[in-house]
């Protein structure tokens, strides 16, 4: 991948669950997240916020993801836009990475084999999102710290245990 100008403003695009309890939580951590990105701007696009409606979510999802640097998927195994904002930034070739929270049993088939950082709902969250964003930052812009999203609890979803019952991890 091309490497970048440092300084210059790298996009995100976040889809969360919209009706979820940890929704405000976790967009309150990756807004702080983004900030500690010491040589890296980042600006951060939450999908329930530009995307209210289902209407603008089909009209609206793919311009905001193909504009987008990468996309963070944050996912209780659930909530279909999430799997779908997910399918378009891989069917887009968007550098993506998935957000399990907590309560999470199953995910689907379809995440198998893509990078995800698992949440576990106290203070250890913040270093983890981060650990997941500088990585995807550092990937796009050709940082030698690229491979941070796989250290910490940031690994590829593994095949066991997705969309057939049992844990994601």
């Amino acid at each position: 991948m091309a490497s970048r100008r440092k300084g210059r403003r790298l996009q995100g695009f976040i889809a969360v669950p919209e009706r979820h309890g940890q929704t405000a939580r976790v967009c309150e951590l990756l807004t702080e997240v983004a900030g500690e990105l010491s040589d890296w701007r980042v600006d951060l696009v939450f999908a329930h916020e530009r995307l209210p409606t289902h209407r603008l979510l089909t009209r609206h999802l793919r311009p905001l993801v193909a504009r987008s640097d990468f996309v963070l998927c944050v996912t209780d195994g659930h909530d279909l836009d999430v799997a779908f904002a997910a399918g378009l930034a891989f069917g887009l070739g968007k550098p993506f990475a998935l957000v399990v929270l907590p309560e999470t049993h199953r995910l689907p088939a379809t995440f198998v084999g893509h990078f995800y950082v698992e949440l576990a709902g106290d203070t250890s969250d913040h270093e983890c999102l981060k650990s997941a964003m500088a990585g995807l930052v550092a990937d796009l812009v050709g940082d030698d710290m690229g491979n941070a999203t796989r250290v910490g609890r940031s690994v590829r979803v593994q095949r066991m245990g997705c969309a057939a019952g049992g844990s994601h991890s």
